[in-house]
């Protein structure tokens, strides 16, 4: 939404979720673990999707205060968020060793997907296609284990290799609600 994408209508889909957010009674969890992860996806959005034209200083800058410029704003929406009571700031409670110990566990007991990629971005193929793989990273498997430390009932997510997590015991009554 901050980043205003038109990649798989996702700003729409966030500008819902920012609706549904504002119209629901329930808090929205976010982990500093995610927020560190939006604040790093919008750097490299804005960076690789800038038309090179030629990097010098001056371009370094421009890039630089975009970024710095959509970081702030959506700072702000989060704050203002916060301060509304409508979003709540987490983290585990569990000790690392304990975190790491389960987020271990369950990344050794999934296998993900591999599959054949044969497109580059802009839809221009390949001569031979690549192996690709798709699963749950540790990161998303904290991500989880931090929702389902505090309860959440709903994970909401873009990243497809959630799928992975549903239905795992571990993750037992929390709905993984990946948008695409």
């Amino acid at each position: 939404h901050i980043l205003q994408e038109k990649r798989n209508n996702r700003a729409q889909t966030v500008q819902q979720l920012f609706h549904q957010i504002e119209e629901d009674e329930d808090v929205i969890l976010v982990s500093h673990l995610v927020l560190l992860e939006v604040l790093e996806v919008i750097r490299k959005r804005i960076t690789e999707s800038e038309p090179y034209t030629d990097l010098d200083d001056n371009k370094k800058k421009e890039i630089k205060d975009r970024v710095q410029k959509k970081t702030s704003l959506f700072l702000k929406a989060l704050s203002h968020l916060i301060r509304e009571h409508r979003v709540a700031l987490i983290d585990s409670q569990k000790p690392v060793d304990q975190w790491f110990g389960m987020t271990y566990s369950i990344f050794i007991s999934s296998s993900g997907d591999i599959s054949a990629h044969n497109h580059y971005p802009g839809g221009r193929r390949r001569a031979l296609p690549k192996y690709r793989y798709r699963g749950v990273g540790h990161y998303d498997i904290q991500h989880a284990l931090t929702a389902q430390e505090f309860s959440a009932r709903d994970l909401h997510t873009f990243d497809q290799g959630f799928v992975e997590l549903e239905g795992h015991q571990e993750f037992e009554g929390m709905k993984f609600l990946i948008h695409r």
